[in-house]
């Protein structure tokens, strides 16, 4: 470390918390150290006791921060308390108080941009005392949540240290962030006012840069993209696909806009002419939902659906690695960060729709961001292509008859073939690379 430069990362979405946010900042702490770069993460603690949503708003293990250093980087995790509404959440249920928590979550998600409170000041208080005692190189913050924006710029300005804007998602123009008129116009006020003192913004595809763009017009922006982990990738070289089935799995978020109602229609029917398959879900974030769908319209189907709770990424990636195929949604103008860990799993991947009715009016009303300007709406397909990874379904009828397809070859051979190509470059380590440029360059400038 000590001829190391050092990077504090601001990262609230960090492991042991399971998501694919944490994954981003995870493989630079894990990487950085290749490129002269001492990594600090400063992240919450997660205890991850209940293997869903709630892990979000469930305390810490201790009241004070706990502090773990390797040869890699170093990971300071700050304690975490839950605000009143959460507290009333984990102890009574989502449907009791519910108006009394909106009020305080609402209250907490305004003042905090005015003080320093709400559930995440730990995270800046903990940051603000590295630095009082530590000269780092630049400071890095990862959003969403995007209030580590706010700290970041206020950490810059005290210490003087030039600090990098991370977007993992947009910020002001995701739908989902401006539930009303009051929200929209705050979000957009503070993304530009604290992400206009950043030296540099990254994001992770065009599509978001140009996006970002549109709200903060005089920075410089470099596409850092997500990836893959190569050791999950060597790892499951010797994990075999079922063959009692046809095993199709999908792991993480279902969003609005994907059409998952039509999706779990086609294999209905499909198991109604005999074919056996068997839908392996895991750590969704709507599973109450997907069950309503499957009992009030296919209840046959509910004996070929497996619910798995969130669990560690490892055991996921060997989870997602026994299925014979991989379903993943068209996300149009961004590829995601799911895609890279189906192509490190090796498994034929089905991406549904190209031009499906039902999926288009979906996206019509629920989409995140307007994309009628941007051209390239098929990222996800693209990369299929390069890598000989998967299908593009254009429609549930082609849906059908391709699945019908893979059954039959999953009975011949006893497995679903897949063999990747050209798969190294979308790795994390190389992704890497290309922070390692953006801080090298806002360094020297």
């Amino acid at each position: 470390m000590s001829n190391q430069k050092i990077v504090l990362i601001l990262a609230y979405d960090f492991p042991p918390y399971i998501s694919v946010g944490a994954q981003r900042p995870y493989s630079w702490y894990n990487y950085l150290n290749e490129h002269g770069f001492y990594p600090i993460i400063i992240t919450r603690q997660w205890a991850n006791n209940y293997g869903n949503n709630l892990d979000y708003i469930a305390p810490g293990d201790s009241k004070k921060a706990i502090i773990k250093k390797t040869d890699t980087g170093s990971i300071i995790q700050s304690p975490y308390k839950p605000n009143l509404s959460n507290r009333l959440l984990l102890k009574y249920g989502k449907n009791r108080f519910r108006v009394l928590r909106k009020l305080i979550t609402a209250y907490f998600e305004v003042m905090q941009w005015f003080f320093i409170c709400g559930p995440k000041k730990e995270v800046y208080k903990h940051a603000k005392s590295y630095l009082k005692q530590n000269k780092v190189y630049i400071i890095i913050a990862s959003g969403e949540p995007f209030i580590l924006f706010r700290y970041a710029s206020l950490l810059s300005k005290k210490f003087k240290t030039k600090w990098i804007a991370d977007y993992r998602d947009p910020w002001s123009q995701n739908k989902s962030r401006s539930s009303n008129s009051f929200l929209k116009k705050l979000n957009h006020y503070n993304e530009k006012k604290y992400v206009s003192t950043s030296s540099h913004i990254t994001t992770v595809t065009e599509f978001f840069s140009y996006q970002i763009q549109n709200i903060i017009k005089s920075k410089k922006i470099s596409i850092v993209p997500n990836g893959y982990d190569i050791n999950s990738l060597k790892s499951l070289e010797s994990v075999k696909q079922k063959s009692d089935s046809l095993n199709i799995g999908f792991v993480g978020t279902i969003y609005p806009w994907n059409p998952i109602e039509a999706f779990l229609r086609v294999i209905s029917k499909l198991i109604d002419k005999g074919l056996s398959i068997k839908l392996n879900l895991y750590g969704i974030n709507n599973t109450d939902e997907v069950k309503e769908i499957a009992t009030s319209n296919f209840p046959k189907l509910l004996n070929h659906i497996c619910f798995f709770e969130k669990i560690e990424y490892k055991i996921i990636m060997e989870k997602l690695a026994e299925n014979n195929v991989l379903l993943l949604f068209n996300y149009y103008s961004f590829i995601g960060t799911k895609i890279y860990d189906y192509l490190a799993a090796q498994r034929l991947i089905l991406l549904c729709f190209e031009n499906d009715a039902i999926a288009n009016k979906l996206k019509a009303d629920h989409f995140i961001l307007p994309d009628h300007n941007w051209n390239n709406k098929n990222l996800q397909a693209n990369l299929l292509t390069e890598t000989q990874s998967g299908i593009f379904i254009n429609d549930i009828s082609m849906l059908e008859t391709v699945i019908e397809d893979l059954n039959n070859d999953l009975k011949q051979k006893g497995y679903v073939e897949c063999i990747p190509k050209n798969i190294d470059k979308y790795s994390r380590q190389e992704q890497t690379k290309k922070l390692v440029n953006v801080i090298n360059n806002v360094i020297g400038s």
